[in-house]
């Protein structure tokens, strides 16, 4: 199973882009299923910045018995701005192909998140697969599912409890007001600087 190596070789740039924030990425996740054909969970950013989020990875659990055809899905994500079920708003929505024991997940145009926005990150078509879920954990995050054979993007009930999955958010950090000026600073002393070689030439 991955360790806490595999976290730190994340951190040093798996992604394109920097990991902003994460929710129990420091302990394996448990050998089971999901139990149902969908599941989401509502987050709220911790970032004490904004930043263009354009990535979530998750980490399916190893399976005991591993067989290749459970995996020959297309796994939804979809993210909203609430639970579906609470009227929330549909953000992005992309595909890909899950892996057990491997940190994945898709690209997609940026979102930008402010600190404490709520996200809620959905997974569809999840019935075949094992969970990304921990048995207990540091971040419990409130948890809606569909335990129906087929999914239809409802979310419709409840887990009690909670649960505690493994995500981690990429983005790129948008940048301060400082930085900025300082820009605009470096564009104008170049400017200046260049103007007066073409004078003197």
């Amino acid at each position: 199973m991955k360790t806490i190596l595999v976290v730190m070789s994340i951190l040093s740039g798996i992604s394109n882009a920097s990991l902003i924030e994460y929710t129990n990425v420091l302990c394996n996740p448990i050998s089971v299923g999901f139990g149902g054909s969908e599941v989401g969970w509502l987050y709220s950013s911790k970032s004490s910045n904004a930043y263009y989020l354009n990535q979530v990875q998750t980490i399916f659990s190893e399976p005991v018995i591993y067989d290749p055809a459970a995996w020959e899905v297309n796994v939804l994500m979809e993210i909203y701005d609430q639970a579906p079920i609470d009227g929330g708003v549909l953000l992005r929505q992309i595909s890909f192909v899950p892996q057990p024991d491997t940190f994945i997940g898709p690209t997609f145009d940026p979102l930008l998140i402010h600190p404490g926005d709520s996200i809620f990150i959905g997974l569809r078509n999840v019935e075949t697969i094992t969970a990304n879920l921990l048995d207990e954990g540091p971040d419990v995050l409130v948890t809606y599912a569909n335990f129906q054979p087929t999914s239809e993007g409802t979310y419709s009930e409840h887990w009690a409890g909670g649960s505690c999955p493994v995500l981690l958010f990429f983005g790129d950090p948008v940048p301060e007001p400082a930085s900025f000026l300082l820009l605009g600073m470096g564009a104008i002393l170049s400017y200046r600087h260049n103007r007066g070689r073409n004078k003197c030439s």
